[in-house]
Order: C-alpha cells, then structure tokens, then sequence
C-alpha cells in the first residue's frame, strides 16, 4: 500500500452507528427483493465473494496492503496474515524475532517491497524477506494508527501522541510550527505526486513542502473525516460538510446544493478512491461509487452530473467500521467487523427490469440487430439501443417462443401467436382454440411458419390456415425439440429427442445420426456458421461441413453437455451455452478444427465466478443464446438473463507472481535461504503458490526440477510437489503460474542440495568396485583350483587305468606273444636251412617282433604319458618313419618353435588326431610325399600333417567307422580339448590336415 488512499480506516465518526449496520447482505440476508433505487441512482455491477471464518479469514480485518509479490496482506487481532486468493496463513517470521502479541493498526508497503506496520500499543516494525525487524526507539508507547511511505525510503508514522519520521533507526518528532504535536487518525495522512506531505490534525489540515520542509497550516475545516489520493497522486480532503481538491484552486464540492448534485451524496461521506478512477462513500443505506473523472468535471461546471451507483447494506448485521483497498488485479476488498468481501468486475453482466431478474425468458436477435423476450412475467420485450421496451405485458403465460423473420418477430406462446412487424402487434390465426399451447420452437420454411407443439407435434402455418403434420412422411411422431432453417439452400433441419437429425429441402427427407457423425443426444439447437454449421445436444457439440458432422473435443476436459445456445461472431468466435456455463472458442481453435476436424480445441469457460446466475434450459424455451448488433453476446438461463461484449471483455493482464513457501524432506522443514536435504533423505516436498486474486481457483501451476525433470510437469491448480529416491547432487527446483486468460508470470526457484552418504560418494563406488573385482577374481581363482583339482583328480584316475591297461597288456598280452615267439623260433630252428618256409617264417618272425617291439613302446608310454612337445614330435617321427618303410611313400617331419610343456591329456589327444591323419596319409591319399610339422610359440602348439596325393574331401568320407575313429574320432578329440581342426583340400593336389590347441592359430 503505496498511499493511504489505497486501505481506509474505520468509516467517519459523523456517521451513527445505524448507518454501519450491515456492510454486507450476501449470505445472511433473507430472500427478498431489493428496493427500488432513486432515479439518480444505479446497481453496482460486481460480482461479490464473501469470505468468512469459516474460510480462514481472520476477522476482523483491520488495515490491508498488497505486497510486490500480489499477496494480500491484512492484519486484524489475531496477528498479521497473508492472502493468496484461496488460503488464509498466518505470517511467522522464518527466524529471529517474532511480531508483538499486539493487534496491528496500520500496514504499509514502501518502494522496496517491505511491508510496515504499526501496533496499537506502540511500536513500527518492517516485515522483509520473511524477517522481522523492530524500530521502536524515539516512538512514544501510542496507538501507531497510520504509516506513509514518501519518496527517498522516506516514512512518518502516525500516532495518537503526534507525526513522528523515521531518521536511520530512530524516530524524530515533527511537530507545528509553534511546536504543538500533531496527533492523528486513520486516513491522516498522505503525500501527494508531488512529494507533499499532507497532515490533519484535529480539523486542521497541515502540508509539509516535499523534501521535508516544515508544517505548515494550509486550511482549517469542519470536521476531520479524512485525506485521500486518487489514482494521478491528487490529495482530497473531506471534511464534514465538502470534498475538497487539494490542486492550491481552493475548489470544492458541492457549491450552493446544485440540482446535478446527487441526493444521496448530500448526507454521504466519501471514504476512498480505487485506482481505476472511482471515489467511494457511505451512507446509511450503503456505499456508493461514483466516477471521478464526474466530480472533476462538476468542479468545474455545477450543472454537470455526477451518476451514483449503489451498494446496498444489510441492516441486520451491526459493523462498526470498514477497510477497503483495490488490488493490481482490478478487484475491491471490503471489510467489516463481521465479514471480508471482494467486489470483481461481473464479466457477464445481468439485465434486470424493476429491479427485478429476467428468469426463463425466450430470446431471439432479429435482422436490424435487436434483441427481443418474452418471459411469464413480462411479456414481449424488445430491446434496443441500451433501452429495453416492453411490447405486450404480463399476460401470465409461458414464454413460448421467438423467431426473428425479415420484417419483425413473430412469438407463439400458450395463450395465442403474435407477428410484430410494421403495422405493429397483430394476432397470428387460432391454432387449437381453447388448448393450452406449449410452444417449443418455430422456423420458416417454403413461405410457412412451422411450429413444434408438446404433445401435439408439428402444424404449419399456410396463408391463414394451420395445417397439422409436416406435410411429408418419415419423420418420427411427436414434436421435434428443435427446428432451424439454413437460409442459405432453403434446408429445414429439424432436431429430435435421441433419434438425431432430419434435413428437409426440395420435399426430400434425410435422417442423420451417429453413423453420420451425429453424435450429441438430444439435438437442442441449430446455429450457422462461416462455413457449414454447428448443432448443440444434450451430450455435446458437433460442426456440419456440408457432408457430415464433426464433434467437438476439449483439450482442457471442460463439460460440453446440455448445449442449448450456439452463437459464431463474425470475428470466427464460437460461443457455447450449457450445462458448463458459457464457453469461448477462439477463432484460431474454430479454425484449426474446420481445418482438421480431429483438431481438440482449448475452451475457455464462464460460469458463477465470471457473474452467470443458473444453467442454460434444455427443454423451454431453447436457444438460450443470441447476438445484438452492437456486439454483445445474451445468454438466457433459468435465473436470469446475463449479456458480455466480447470486444470490451475484462481480461486480467497481470502475471502472477509465483513463490516458494516451504520445503519439506522426510518429516524436516527446511530453511529456504540455504535449503540442503539431510544425507540420505528420501523425499522431497516443495509447497508453492502464486497470488491470484480474481481467479484464484484457475491459476495453472508448471514446475520442473532441474537435475531431475527433462521438461515442466504440468500440475494444474496443485499447490505442491513431490519426489522421491533423489540421487546426491546439486538441484534448482523451479515453478511459474498462468493466470485465468493466459498470462503467465516469471517462475520461482530455490537451489537445493542434497549431499551424498558415505556409500553414495565416487570413493566409496571405486572401493566397492574393488572389493567386487576382487571378490570375483577370488572366485575365478577359486574355480580355477577345483578345476585343477578335478582334472588332476581325472588325470590320475585316467593314469591308475593306463597303468592297468598297461599291466593287463604286459603280463598277458605280450607274454603269450612272446611265448609264442619262442615256440616259433622252435619251430624254425628245428626246419632245414634249405627250407622253403623257412625263410618266410623267418621274416614273419621278424615282422611279429616289430609289433611287439611296437606294442611294448606303447605299453611304456601308457605308463610315462606325453609330457611335451618334443616327446609329442619323436613319437609321431617315429610313427611316419615307420609307415614309410611299409610303402614307397617318403616322409619328412619337422619342429618349429621353442617346444612348452604340454598337460598329458593335451599332449596324448594330439597325438591320437596325429596319428590318425599320418595313417590316412600313408593309406589312402596315394602321394609321393607326407610331411608332418609341429610349431610351437607360448602356449599355442599347431601340428600339420600334408601329403601330395589325391585330395580329400571330408564331406565324401564316411561320418564314422567300426573298425577305428575316423574323421568323428578326431573331430570328437580335438573338440574335447578345445582345439580347432580343419581339414583343406590343396590345389596344387593333396590335402593338408591342421590341429591347433591354445591360444588362436599359429598358421
């Protein structure tokens, strides 16, 4: 609150207590109607929300400001407490000292945001940043009862004991010029546009030259009923008998009682200007509002009118005072003893006749741009040009209903039908006399007027004649709800009750329902459009391209059922009447959806809060919804009857401020200037809000945390914010509002830290990294001993058994063998060396001594296994060797490399897959030539047997044999000890054979 003009006192003692009974009369008083007003005198047209202890409120409220930030402040005898549009809380100053338990009087907000106040029993405190801070030294212990901020961070505090400023941190008395204090009152004091401090004191009126000269009487009054300041910075003073202008003219009003002056401001006392030019004064029957720029004129000119509007008082409810302040927002708040009230532009506003509300009236706008109504109470209506003419009166019959035709109106209703045109009023041809009608719509169509009866169906109207039926068959029996002519190809639509639409044109009859995209309910209401036009039903909306219909979505979820009223402005707005209230869509939404008719548009909706009284009718009368040649929009609901101009709509331009008010994390609120979650914490909420005073309930809220968020999370009307499992780390928690048309404001944000638990830090990752490395490697380890000890385990069974086999062979086998050798060499010695046989026997001796020679080796071998490659290589020489001297095939073998130990089951695998392909070599491959080569390098050993015979092809070799391995054989050995075999046919002729066994090829 920059200037006192913006919060009153308590209204002026002059006025007795019954001129202060009943501020208000919204919800206590009991249903009546309200007096009429004098001629000179209108309706204040705001809409009114009271709010109560019952929602918070702190009564009663004393003083008001509004802060920076939008918040209402307001402090009453429970302490100081803010407003956001919604909640009422407390102020408790986040640390440090606490306000007095003191009631305060006088608030204040400087030019830097911090809000001021003064305390009934001595004592100015400041209120910034949620820190409370006390300048008490040099203030006697009085009443503080008004605070002025002034230009410079200057600021006087007025007091039951005299005008004091504050000088640093002290309080300087100022006092008059023969040093007499100054004591003051509520709306004492205020400094004017130009810096001037105004001060009264005891029907004195004091001015201080800006920059802080001295006091100094300027004009002594009647009465000291108080100073004001008008939206331009103007100081006013009323005393008790004049209002004057404070310019140095010496001006005032009234002069001399002129005529133009309005009676009620004769016994009136003017108690405030709002910012939006009004001045405010109470009487003893209210308040009233007048225009300021009324008063300036009738300064000048006597004879110029001053117009008053009228706020009634509820005499039942006794006040004894009242503050008012007016928000940035546009809205009034009031305050008395009992209630706290905000007066709101109406954005619909309502059209009463004698004072009285238009319920259940028909409408229809005719083709000069009028508006005609007819209602049970009324009659027929016109109005026109801001007057409204009653045509026909009350005749105590059903509204009935409306249709505009090219020269007048024509209104059908249950006691008769009239056609206003040129001549007049004149009397339609009896329907069905002596019937009581229930009219529910009407057209033209072919030259005739149809109409829709309840309970009896269609009749036309021919010439004078009223033909019952509609004159073709197939539609439905019974009434329609609704019927439409389009004008533009002469094509009667007629709506029913869940049975869809029929066109009529040409004498053809065409049924439309859902499965032309009809899908609406009940068809209520017709209406053109630019291009095609849209239908209303008991279930939604839909728009006719020419083709089919389309319905209509809403990206906000809004309720588009019980749409009786359509109106489309020649701007490409669409306005909607239903169950909702009235609907808006923009004309780039009408747009986009004729573009593509799966388009979902945003509405924007006005209901109670916008100033709409009742629901739109979905049986009698229909179409709820009409436009007037100047522009305005009528909408027609049970209680009333309520018009908005859509080129002059009240649009709230302020972005709301958003704030941070409280985190919590696990149960701990936190300090919002260094907000740092404890370690560990587990979750986080964040309590937020932004002052919307108009609108409150249709403030939308985004927020994001950033560390966290990848976009803003769309929260709607929620006031909080919630995460959980946060990681450790640096955050920025950011929210911004959009107010109720659009207008959003800059977001809030706080810096959160969250610091990590020991387990949470990188050292504590690599250690455990570590620890599970070498937890892993222990295992590997591990494993590789019970392998190692499996193996050496099979190794030595694998051992025990050679040595049986060996034994079994040595002490059986070969023994037998050689006692047979013994007994042959008998045998031969015995035979004569000219024997034939014997040098046959002889040989065969030889050859049988080889073998056993042969099969002792193995038998040695089986009990010393192939430790290593060169044991590996002399074995497989000797084996080529020898099966070179059985055929004419040559044979070269050869080691490369520096030979490494070989595990025997390696080494004895090997040389089985060796020895194999050494044989088939020798045997089937019918070459010159076999070589064997074995390279060894590290732990890798690769042996290759090649030969120049005919080539080999495995995949023409059998895949197994009885008699021995074979190619499976070898295929299974080499796989056993994870080696690679290949076999590859030489194009030079021949086939070379490769094993290898460790670590990749050495080839």
């Amino acid at each position: 609150m920059k200037s006192c003009h913006r919060s009153s006192g308590w209204l002026p003692s002059r006025l007795p207590v019954a001129l202060l009974v009943g501020l208000f009369w919204l919800n206590s008083a009991p249903a009546q109607q309200p007096p009429a007003l004098p001629p000179d005198e209108s309706p204040l047209p705001l809409l009114r929300t009271a709010y109560t202890p019952r929602e918070g409120a702190p009564m009663p409220v004393i003083q008001m400001a509004q802060g920076r930030d939008g918040l209402l402040w307001m402090s009453s005898s429970q302490g100081l407490f803010s407003f956001d549009g919604l909640r009422f809380e407390r102020f408790v100053a986040r640390d440090g000292p606490q306000l007095p338990a003191d009631t305060p009087l006088s608030l204040a907000v400087d030019a830097e945001g911090a809000l001021w106040l003064g305390f009934r029993f001595g004592g100015v405190y400041r209120v910034r940043d949620g820190r409370v801070t006390a300048f008490v030294e040099g203030l006697p212990m009085r009443s503080v009862v008004v605070l002025a901020p002034g230009p410079g961070g200057a600021l006087w505090a007025g007091t039951t004991a005299g005008l004091y400023r504050l000088q640093g941190r002290r309080w300087q008395p100022v006092t008059a010029a023969d040093g007499a204090p100054l004591p003051t009152r509520e709306r004492g004091i205020v400094v004017d546009r130009q810096g001037a401090l105004w001060l009264l004191s005891r029907a004195r009126l004091f001015r201080a030259a800006p920059g802080g000269g001295p006091l100094v009487l300027y004009q002594t009054g009647r009465g000291d009923t108080g100073l004001l300041l008008d939206p331009q910075g103007r100081a006013w003073w009323a005393d008790n008998d004049r209002l004057w202008l404070l310019d140095g003219s010496g001006r005032s009003m009234p002069q001399g009682r002129p005529p133009s002056w309005p009676v009620a401001l004769e016994r009136a006392q003017l108690v405030w200007m709002d910012r939006l030019g009004y001045a405010w004064a109470a009487d003893r029957d209210g308040l009233l509002r007048l225009a300021l720029d009324d008063l300036l004129r009738h300064l000048d000119d006597p004879r110029h009118p001053v117009p008053v509007q009228r706020l009634p008082l509820n005499a039942e409810e006794v006040n004894v005072g009242v503050s008012m302040l007016d928000d940035r927002e546009g809205n009034v708040w009031l305050s008395t003893y009992h209630r706290f009230e905000k007066l709101q532009l109406r954005r619909l506003q309502a059209l009463q006749r004698e004072g009285r509300a238009m319920a259940d009236v028909a409408l229809a706008a005719d083709g000069q741009g009028d508006l005609w109504l007819s209602s049970m109470t009324d009659g027929l209506l016109r109005w026109r040009g801001g007057e409204l003419r009653q045509l026909r009166p009350h005749v105590n019959i059903e509204a009935g209903s409306l249709l505009a035709v090219p020269d007048g109106m024509v209104w059908l209703s249950s006691a008769g039908g009239w056609r206003q045109g040129p001549a007049g009023l004149q009397a339609l041809p009896p329907l069905l006399p002596g019937t009581p009608l229930k009219p529910q719509a009407l057209a033209r169509h072919d030259g005739a007027l149809w109409a829709s009866l309840a309970g009896l169906g269609l009749y036309r109207l021919s010439g004078d004649r009223w033909l019952a039926g509609p004159g073709v068959s197939g539609l439905p029996e019974g009434p329609a709800l609704s019927l439409w002519e389009d004008e533009r190809d002469a094509t009667l639509w007629l709506g029913y009750v869940q049975q869809g639409a029929w066109s009529l044109r040409a004498g053809r009859l065409q049924h439309w329902s859902v499965e032309q995209g009809l899908d609406v309910g009940h068809v209520l209401v017709f209406a053109p459009g630019a291009r095609g036009f849209w239908v209303g039903g008991s279930e939604g909306v839909a728009w006719f391209d020419g083709q089919r219909f389309h319905r209509l979505g809403s990206a906000s979820g809004q309720d588009l059922r019980g749409v009786s009223g359509l109106v489309e402005t020649p701007e490409g707005e669409l306005w909607l009447h239903g169950a909702s209230g009235v609907i808006r869509v923009s004309a780039a939404e009408v747009g986009a959806l004729r573009a593509d008719p799966r388009h979902v548009p945003v509405l924007e909706v006005f209901n109670a809060d916008d100033g709409l009284v009742g629901r739109a009718n979905t049986l009698r009368p229909l179409r709820t919804a009409a436009r007037t040649g100047d522009g305005r929009l009528w909408f027609a609901t049970e209680l009333g009857l309520f018009w908005l101009d859509p080129a002059r709509l009240a649009r709230n331009a302020q972005p709301p401020q958003a704030q941070i008010r409280a985190l919590r994390s696990d149960g701990r609120t936190l300090d919002l200037r260094r907000p740092q979650l404890q370690t560990g914490a587990r979750s986080l909420q964040v309590d937020y809000t932004a002052a919307g005073l108009t609108q409150p309930g249709r403030l939308k809220f985004w927020f994001r945390l950033v560390g966290q968020d990848g976009d803003w999370q769309a929260a709607g009307t929620r006031r909080q914010a919630f995460y959980t499992n946060l990681a450790p780390g640096s955050y920025r928690f950011e929210v911004f509002a959009e107010n109720e048309d659009g207008v959003r404001g800059p977001p809030a944000q706080v810096e959160l830290q969250i610091p990590a638990a020991l387990w949470q830090t990188p050292l504590f990752r690599v250690l455990l990294a570590l620890l599970a490395a070498g937890l892993l490697w222990g295992l590997y380890r591990l494993r590789l001993r019970n392998l190692a000890r499996l193996l050496a385990l099979r190794l030595e069974a694998r051992l025990l058994e050679r040595g049986r086999i060996a034994r079994d062979l040595h002490d059986h086998l070969l023994q037998e063998v050689q006692a047979l050798l013994l007994r042959l060499h008998v045998a031969v010695s015995g035979m004569g060396p000219a024997d034939p046989q014997r040098e046959r026997l002889e040989t065969l001796l030889d050859e049988v001594e080889r073998v056993v020679g042969h099969t002792r080796d193995q038998v040695s071998s089986l009990r010393q296994p192939l430790a290593a490659p060169l044991q590996l290589f002399e074995s497989l020489r000797t084996l080529g060797e020898g099966l070179a001297t059985q055929s004419r095939t040559t044979f070269e073998a050869r080691l490369e490399g520096q030979p490494a130990t070989l595990p025997p089951d390696i080494a004895e695998e090997l040389h089985a897959v060796a020895r194999e392909a050494l044989r088939n070599a020798f045997q089937h491959a019918g070459g010159r030539k076999v070589q064997l080569v074995l390279r060894c390098a590290g732990a890798g050993c690769e042996l290759t047997v090649q030969d120049d015979g005919v080539g080999f092809d495995p995949g023409e070799a059998p895949a197994d044999k009885s008699d021995h391995w074979g190619l499976v054989g070898m295929r299974e050995r080499a796989e056993r000890i994870g080696a690679t075999l290949r076999w590859q046919r030489l194009e030079s002729g021949g086939t070379r054979v490769t094993v290898w066994w460790g670590e990749g090829s050495l080839g």
